[in-house]
């Protein structure tokens, strides 16, 4: 429900700054610049409602958060990751933000279904633990040398590569 007050933004780059920690032994304070291409924002002077794209059929939220046996939480955490870029970027600091995700391939009964999902402090500090992880594991090499349990990781594909070369 877009008023006329309102402001729309499609493909929107926002940026903001991780503070981390380096895994040096003194724990120096990094800043790591984060970004993210948002589909789209729609500020209604408050709220700030966020809509995210996926061309695919509607989800449940179990599959959304990653509680099935055949999900792993991918889409959940992006939308968590929006509202982290978002809550700390000075044009939109304070107001409430909605993220969404919004299924554009119809189902079997024509439905595109769009599912809001509520975002919770603990859902914020867990993206945000998972990025330290990546800073640890960059800091202290191990990206190049540990592998993680996908056999078809790219990531993990381009390792094996770094260290034939090195």
């Amino acid at each position: 429900n877009i008023g006329s007050q309102s402001a729309v933004f499609t493909e929107r780059w926002v940026k903001t700054i991780f503070e981390g920690e380096s895994s040096s032994t003194r724990r120096d304070l990094v800043q790591i610049p984060l970004h993210g291409k948002l589909d789209a924002i729609v500020d209604n002077g408050n709220e700030l409602e966020v809509f995210d794209y996926k061309t695919r059929e509607g989800m449940s939220v179990n599959e959304i958060k990653g509680e099935t046996k055949n999900s792993n939480g991918d889409y959940f955490r992006q939308l968590v990751f929006y509202r982290l870029l978002l809550s700390d970027e000075p044009h939109w600091k304070g107001k409430k933000i909605t993220p969404a995700l919004v299924f554009i391939s119809p189902d079997k009964k024509g439905r595109c279904p769009i599912i809001t999902l509520p975002i919770t402090s603990e859902d914020i500090d867990k993206v945000k633990q998972q990025i330290q992880s990546v800073i640890d594991s960059v800091w202290s090499g191990d990206l190049l040398s540990k592998k993680c349990d996908d056999p078809d990781c790219e990531w993990c594909a381009l390792a094996k590569v770094s260290s034939e070369v090195g």
